[in-house]
């Protein structure tokens, strides 16, 4: 009996292994899923000055408020990326007036591209870290922090923690994506914070490669 030890000790390793990589499969998978289904929204300030983020969060909020309506009547991403990239230069002079409003003289650069997310919580909605397509914004140097939320399907919700993601949003989300990964990203089966915990778990795994 002492002898097997060492092939009991190797079978655990390769079954936690094994599971390890079928969650970070199960995870990438999804993330894949809901990339292809949104548009993030993504906003640098000039720099970490009170000023500065104070600065970007009212261009967010002007910004915000000017498209939400906007892509709730928008029926697919395809769409979205069309009408952004169609607008893309009235919502920068949008960005520019609100910048002069505020004695602001700096530039602002909005275009399309595709960025590097770490996971988010958006309320009751989990998203996984990975690459999304998104409309950035960029105030001055771009080089202070950064505020994010999701534009298509509408979840830019000014208190993303504490907020319900509005169910027509979840509705565009479901059609687009298998529903594991909707059950997964919309906490079905587990809570938000379980599930952002998981998805963090995963985004560390895959850094530590």
């Amino acid at each position: 009996m002492k002898g097997l030890w060492l092939p009991r000790m190797v079978f655990c390793i390769f079954l936690t292994m094994l599971t390890v990589g079928l969650q970070v499969y199960s995870v990438r998978s999804t993330q894949r899923q809901v990339a292809r289904e949104v548009v993030r929204f993504h906003v640098l300030a000039n720099s970490d000055s009170v000023k500065d983020q104070k600065t970007k969060l009212q261009v967010r909020d002007v910004l915000v408020a000017h498209l939400q309506n906007k892509m709730k009547k928008i029926k697919s991403k395809a769409e979205a990326e069309g009408y952004l990239q169609a607008h893309k230069k009235e919502l920068q002079k949008l960005a520019e007036r609100t910048l002069t409003h505020l004695r602001e003289k700096k530039l602002v650069k909005v275009y399309l591209t595709n960025k590097k997310f770490p996971v988010k919580r958006y309320g009751d909605v989990v998203f996984p870290a990975g690459n999304y397509d998104t409309l950035q914004v960029e105030i001055g140097n771009a080089k202070g922090k950064n505020w994010w939320c999701v534009m298509y399907p509408t979840l830019c919700m000014i208190d993303e923690a504490h907020a319900s993601v509005p169910l027509e949003s979840k509705e565009k989300l479901k059609k687009g994506v298998k529903a594991e990964a909707y059950e997964s990203i919309t906490c079905e089966k587990e809570t938000p914070v379980e599930t952002e915990i998981h998805f963090k778990m995963v985004e560390w795994l895959l850094r530590e490669k």
